[in-house]
């Protein structure tokens, strides 16, 4: 396996993958997947690849896709997943040129930080991304990400986020679609309902941004998000 993953010498707290390797991706956001005793998440990119598994997980909840299968833990709607278009240019490690790549889990505090600087016909750019999901505040995950120019041409960034219920386990569907709603002009959600034990789901997704923009909602069946 390309990638390799160790414990930092400075901080053996500190687990590291010093690499992109796109096989690998399974295995690695199994060892870094984040919880709090009540969920429990995948650490998938947030950028799609093949072979990922977008994976959350809540304590006490159920459901039976039918009478022939078993009950289960229902996946909830996807709330990690961002598609980046820079110039144009979909945001994808396997094209380009990577570099200075690392993802770490601090085994101490839950924090999860991956950065790389990402090359790509006339763009240059480094992304840092830092994600937990709250020990204080059970229901709350929190995903920060920047995104620094390193060259003097201009960059045109757009960044879609939200939430997608296409997901499934293994291709079981356990939830309705659900109510999607814009609130206050702020927030993101979605009302998803498993399908035979009967459990609602409110999922809300904020965004608060370093530079004003323009946005527009967009609702699709089982997924709702944001352009920027």
């Amino acid at each position: 396996m390309k990638t390799l993953m160790k414990y930092k010498k400075e901080n053996l707290w500190v687990l590291e993958e010093n690499g992109f390797d796109a096989d690998a991706l399974g295995k690695v956001e199994a060892v870094f997947s984040l919880g709090n005793g009540y969920m429990g998440t995948r650490s998938v990119t947030e950028e799609r690849y093949i072979g990922e598994k977008r994976n959350t997980f809540v304590a006490g909840t159920f459901n039976k896709f039918d009478e022939n299968e078993v009950t289960e833990l229902p996946n909830v709607p996807d709330m990690w997943n961002m598609e980046f278009v820079l110039n144009g240019h979909r945001l994808n490690l396997e094209q380009g040129e990577i570099s200075n790549y690392s993802r770490t889990i601090n085994l101490k505090n839950g924090l999860l930080i991956r950065s790389f600087v990402w090359a790509y016909n006339d763009i240059c750019v480094k992304f840092t991304f830092k994600r937990f999901v709250s020990f204080n505040h059970r229901h709350l995950m929190v995903n920060h990400v920047t995104i620094e120019n390193l060259t003097n041409n201009h960059l045109f960034v757009e960044v879609a986020s939200g939430i997608d219920g296409q997901v499934s386990n293994s291709g079981s569907q356990h939830f309705t679609d659900g109510d999607k709603a814009f609130v206050e002009n702020t927030y993101i959600q979605m009302m998803p309902k498993t399908i035979q034990s009967d459990i609602q789901f409110v999922l809300t997704s904020g965004h608060i941004l370093s530079k004003k923009d323009k946005s527009r909602i967009v609702m699709e069946r089982r997924k709702v998000y944001t352009n920027h």
